[in-house]
């Protein structure tokens, strides 16, 4: 699609978005991943006043996340792990990238949910994520907000019609209550926490 044929779509809502004074979130896949249509689109997006969120993984060049910045309003940034070998592990990447361009979007004081989604047995205790509580309350600036996404089996069937290996196949799924610790011992370290988003 084009940007004009997607702003025609987003168009068709505009009663909907004005009414609840929501807006458009661009999400994916990863929308980075097309950097240049999503400039293009931010752009078109700010021009008409719409509020714009980002989801993303993080995972994209810094000058890239430059460039966007006048034309997005919220980050939805999603971390994973931090542990570098077990990010490389499940996800198959490196998180240095990720962390820098996260650093990076907090210098800029952008608007940021971090979103985790908890994964019981492998990121689910505070130690697991006390290094990224360090790294961003060492900064001076307002602390992003964070939702914990409890972890759920939805996609397990995927992974046998797509033949991908599930590297989690044990793993159980989360209620929002075994979260509550987690939640308070990152309250404890500044931050404003949701279960869920």
């Amino acid at each position: 699609m084009t940007v004009s044929e997607v702003m025609r779509e987003i168009e068709k809502d505009r009663i909907f978005f004005d009414e609840s004074k929501g807006g458009v979130t661009l999400s994916g896949g990863e929308p980075m991943f097309q950097s240049e249509f999503l400039y293009e689109l931010l752009k078109e997006l700010k021009q008409q006043g719409y509020h714009v969120a980002l989801d993303t993984c993080g995972y994209e060049e810094q000058n890239e996340f430059g460039k966007i910045l006048p034309y997005v309003d919220l980050f939805l940034f999603d971390i994973k792990l931090i542990d570098d070998n077990e990010h490389i592990k499940y996800t198959g990447v490196s998180n240095q990238l990720i962390l820098s361009n996260l650093r990076f979007l907090i210098e800029k004081e952008r608007r940021i949910i971090l979103r985790i989604p908890i994964i019981p047995g492998l990121n689910d205790t505070f130690e697991k994520w006390q290094s990224l509580s360090s790294l961003i309350t060492s900064h001076p600036l307002p602390l992003p907000e964070i939702h914990l996404l409890p972890y759920h089996s939805i996609a397990k069937n995927k992974y046998q019609r797509f033949l991908v290996e599930n590297k989690m196949p044990d793993a159980k799924d989360m209620r929002k209550e075994d979260l509550i610790h987690l939640k308070k011992k990152f309250e404890e370290s500044g931050f404003s926490v949701k279960i869920g988003g």
